[in-house]
C-alpha cells in the first residue's frame, strides 16, 4: 500500500508508468519533500539539496 503522497512503484508491465512514476516523483522534489526510489534490493531516498523546507 502507497502512502498518499509517495509515488507509485513503477510495473514495466504497464506502458508509460514508468514515465507517471518519474512526472510524479518530480512534483514532489520540487515541492520540496522526499521520495523513495525502489530498486532491485533497497529503497533510496531523494531529496532536493536545494530546498530550504524541513520535515
Amino acid at each position: 500500500m502507497n502512502h498518499p503522497n509517495s509515488a507509485p512503484t513503477a510495473t514495466p508491465n504497464k506502458r508509460g508508468s514508468i514515465t507517471k512514476s518519474v512526472k510524479k516523483a518530480a512534483f514532489y522534489l520540487n515541492k520540496g519533500e522526499v521520495v523513495a526510489i525502489p530498486t532491485e534490493t533497497v529503497y533510496g531516498l531523494a531529496k532536493d539539496q536545494f530546498t530550504m523546507k524541513m520535515h
